[in-house]
């Protein structure tokens, strides 16, 4: 029976649609096995540098231990990934290929942390807290408006000549209540608190005041460069309950600026202005309270 013309090359032209469509599956299941599937396995792409990394499956508040069913292995960019990110695989150094590594226990969150977070050294801790760690309170410090609970801050010194020191650094806020604000300090950072607390009601154009980190997991602590007074300094190195390396800390060259600061004490327009910035800022603090209230 002759087959119609028009009905064969309708057949052929399915038959050659079937073909190209089977060819374009090929290279697209060729591609992703390529790009995805064997970068699980372990090979790197040639084109981009990645990084494998555990990420967490949940929430993780502040102190909270993590533990291996809290978190999966996944594969990120090099490009996204935090300093210090911790790895899941390890590479073989004979066949240089990459092994997964289990999740070690024992590490706790330095904040609180969201699902999805990629975990490294710069987010979480290890070591116990120290036995010298105490809750401490202060009142008389200049708070930034929005502070609250959980917030990562600085504790500085501003001088009437412009100066300004990091007394302590990279703090969690543990409670806030109106003017008063609470930290887990060791001895030390207590005694440099206390000193700094003295010279700022020393100098009327002295201001103690706290500011927040704007990323406190990423970020890395500000270098503290206040120095004590000699007699807290004394204090300090004879002092059992303080690490031995805070003894050789201080430098006779930071203390004279410190110094040189205390001594512009006549500017009345200074101490005016230091008084109305500060007067200022708590009342900002209590709007910004109050409005918190309402609903």
């Amino acid at each position: 029976m002759t087959t119609n013309p028009m009905a064969r090359k309708a057949r052929n032209s399915f038959l050659l649609g079937v073909v190209l469509m089977l060819i374009i599956a090929l290279i697209v299941g060729a591609t992703f096995w390529f790009l995805v599937l064997k970068k699980n396995d372990g090979g790197i792409s040639s084109n981009e540098k990645i990084v494998f990394a555990f990420r967490l499956k949940q929430d993780v508040k502040y102190g909270e231990e993590i533990t291996k069913d809290m978190v999966e292995a996944v594969t990120i960019s090099e490009k996204v990934a935090p300093a210090g990110t911790f790895n899941s695989k390890v590479q073989d150094a004979k066949t240089e290929k990459w092994i997964d590594s289990a999740w070690t226990s024992g590490y706790k969150a330095k904040i609180d942390l969201k699902a999805g977070t990629i975990l490294g050294s710069t987010l979480t801790y290890t070591e116990e807290l120290g036995q010298d760690i105490r809750l401490t309170e202060y009142n008389m410090l200049t708070l930034p408006t929005t502070l609250d609970v959980g917030n990562i801050v600085d504790i500085r010194l501003r001088l009437g000549n412009g100066t300004d020191f990091i007394v302590v650094s990279k703090k969690y806020v543990e409670n806030v209540l109106g003017d008063t604000i609470s930290l887990n300090l060791s001895e030390e950072e207590i005694l440099l608190m206390d000193s700094a607390v003295v010279e700022a009601y020393l100098s009327n154009t002295a201001e103690l005041y706290v500011i927040q980190y704007v990323d406190g997991g990423m970020q890395e602590a500000a270098t503290g460069n206040y120095v004590p007074s000699s007699d807290v300094k004394n204090l300090i190195t004879n002092n059992p309950n303080v690490i031995t390396e805070a003894k050789t800390k201080y430098t006779q060259t930071s203390r004279e600026l410190i110094d040189s600061g205390l001594s512009d004490k006549d500017s009345a327009n200074l101490e005016t202005g230091i008084k109305t910035q500060v007067e200022n800022a708590k009342k900002a603090r209590e709007a910004y309270l109050n409005g918190l209230t309402t609903y």
